[in-house]
């Protein structure tokens, strides 16, 4: 099972999660509970550190219904 890295974009929280590409809509911040989170990539081969919008997002938070996140 991978290690991602995550950014919970309802309270800021930065973890890092055991789970499978089939269960990323399932993940679920542990700090806040909320479910809009994103992936943080290290990007070592690109020289800086990105984020893949709106990965794990289970399309149930604030954020997908027009808030500004996405």
């Amino acid at each position: 099972m991978p290690t991602f890295d995550f950014h919970c974009k309802d309270c800021g929280n930065k973890f890092e999660e055991l789970v499978l590409l089939s269960q990323m809509d399932k993940l679920k911040c542990p700090k806040c509970g909320g479910s809009c989170l994103e992936r943080v990539y290290e990007g070592r081969w690109m020289g800086g550190a990105g984020t893949s919008k709106g990965d794990g997002c289970s399309g149930n938070c604030a954020s997908c219904k027009g808030c500004g996140h996405h």
